[in-house]
C-alpha cells in the first residue's frame, strides 16, 4: 500500500512520533505560508495561524483532507472546502481541560492579589460547550456559584437552560467561551459591547475565548472608570498584532497560551491522527497506545513551594510564575520595542507562544499532591482523593 502523504506545521506537537509507514510526512514552517506545493499531498495538518481560504488554497489538488490541530474552525473557509470537496476535521475539546485551569488560576490569582473571597463572589460563563462546561465543572468543585449562557446550546439540548444575557452580565467575573462568528443568527462579534459592558457589578474579566468576542476600545473606556474593571487577556482582536494600550492595562496579558499544556498538545495531535488513520483507513492502534504511554509519563518536577499554605487561595508560586513569565515577557516585548529594532511585533507575539515549554495540567501533580496538606483546593481540582 502506497503512504499517505501529509503536509504539516513543523510545530505540532510530537506528530513526528505518531508517523509510521503507513504515512509520508514533509513539514512546512507556517510564518512561510503553505508551499506551492501543498496540492501534491493528500493530507495536511495546520493550526490557527495558517489560514485556509479560496486564496491560500485554491485548488484542491490531490488533498483529501485538513486537519487542524486546534479547537475551532475561525481560520478555515469551510464553504470553500466543501466547494473543493475537502473534508475539515479539527481537535474539539482537546485543550479544554488545559483553558479551564488557566480561567480557574486567574481567578484565584487575583482574588488572592486584590484581596476578595472567591466564595463571595459570582461567575458568569459565556459559551458552555467543551471548555466552558470544563470551566463550570472546576467552579463547582470550588463552590462557586455560576450563570451558564448559551442559548444555541439550549436550542440543541431540551435538558440544558440558559440564563439570559441580563443575568450572566450580573455577575462579578465573566469569562468568555464562545467560538467567533462574525454574521449570522449566533453571531458573537463584539458580544461584550459597550452596553454589554455597563451592565453588572463586575469586578473580572477573562478573555479566552476568540478575539473579536469583546469590543476592545469599550472595554478600555470601562477599564478607566473610576472603579475599573481588570481583565485578563489571553486573546487579541487584531492578532498578532496586539492592541499596546490594552496590553499595558491588561492586569495579565499572555500570548494566547491558554490551552497550551503538554496534555492539550498531546490530546491535540493524538485526534488529528486517529481521525486521519480513520479517514484513510488505515491503524489506530499504536496512536492509542503512545498517547497511554506519553500521558503516564507527564509527572512534573518536585516544586520548591510543596508545603507552602495559602489559606483560601492556593496557587503555587512556581506553578504561577509560568503564567506571569508569559505576561512580562508579553508586556515588556511589545511595549518597549523601539522602531530601530529589528523585532517585528507580531513575529515577537507567535514567537512567545512557542519558545516556553508547555504547562503541565493539575492531573500531572497527583504524585505531589498527596503528600501535602496545604493545598485542599488543588486536590479538588486534580481530581484527587
Amino acid at each position: 500500500m502506497t503512504p499517505v502523504r501529509v503536509l504539516a506545521d513543523h510545530h505540532v506537537y510530537r506528530l513526528s512520533e505518531l508517523i509510521t509507514g503507513d504515512h509520508h510526512l514533509d513539514t512546512f514552517n507556517p510564518e512561510e505560508g503553505l508551499p506551492a506545493q501543498v496540492g501534491t499531498y493528500e493530507a495536511l495538518i495546520i493550526r490557527t495561524v495558517t489560514p485556509i481560504n479560496r486564496y491560500t488554497l485554491p485548488q484542491k489538488g490531490r488533498l483529501r483532507l485538513i486537519a487542524t490541530a486546534s479547537v475551532g474552525f475561525d481560520h478555515i473557509d469551510l464553504v470553500h472546502l466543501e466547494q473543493l470537496g475537502i473534508q475539515v476535521v479539527s481537535a474539539a475539546g482537546s485543550n479544554a481541560r488545559a483553558v479551564a485551569e488557566y480561567v480557574v488560576t486567574m481567578m484565584l490569582y487575583t482574588c488572592m492579589n486584590q484581596g476578595w473571597d472567591y466564595r463571595t463572589l459570582s461567575v458568569g460563563i459565556v459559551g458552555v460547550g467543551h471548555t466552558g462546561g470544563a470551566v463550570h465543572a472546576l467552579m463547582e468543585k470550588m463552590g462557586v456559584r455560576c450563570r451558564l449562557f448559551d442559548p444555541p446550546r439550549s436550542q440543541r439540548e431540551p435538558g440544558f437552560i440558559s440564563c439570559t444575557r441580563e443575568e450572566v452580565l450580573d455577575t462579578d467575573i465573566l469569562t468568555l467561551h464562545t467560538p467567533l462568528h462574525k454574521v449570522g443568527e449566533q453571531m458573537t462579534y463584539h458580544w461584550l459591547d459597550r452596553s454589554a459592558l455597563s451592565q453588572g457589578p463586575r469586578k473580572l474579566l477573562i478573555q479566552a475565548s476568540r478575539g473579536g468576542v469583546v469590543d476592545e476600545l469599550a472595554l478600555l473606556e470601562a477599564m478607566d472608570r473610576p472603579q475599573p474593571l481588570l481583565a485578563v487577556m489571553d486573546v487579541w482582536e487584531g492578532e498578532p498584532v496586539v492592541n499596546k494600550r490594552l496590553l499595558e492595562k491588561a492586569f495579565i496579558a499572555t500570548p494566547h497560551i491558554a490551552g497550551y499544556s503538554q496534555q492539550a498538545k498531546i490530546m491535540a495531535t493524538v485526534s488529528v491522527m486517529l481521525q486521519l488513520n480513520t479517514f484513510f483507513k488505515l491503524s489506530t492502534s499504536s496512536v492509542e497506545a503512545l498517547k497511554d504511554q506519553w500521558m503516564l509519563e507527564l509527572v512534573p518536577p518536585l516544586p520548591e513551594d510543596l508545603e507552602s499554605k495559602q489559606g483560601l487561595y492556593p496557587v503555587p508560586v512556581q506553578l504561577m510564575q509560568e503564567y506571569l513569565q508569559y505576561d512580562r515577557l508579553l508586556k515588556q516585548g511589545l511595549l518597549h520595542l523601539t522602531e530601530d529594532q529589528s523585532q517585528d511585533p507580531a513575529a515577537y507575539f507567535r514567537s512567545l507562544r512557542t519558545s516556553l515549554p508547555y504547562r503541565f495540567e493539575y492531573t500531572s501533580w497527583k504524585t505531589h499532591l498527596n503528600r501535602v496538606q496545604g493545598w485542599p483546593l488543588w486536590r479538588l481540582m486534580a481530581d484527587t482523593d
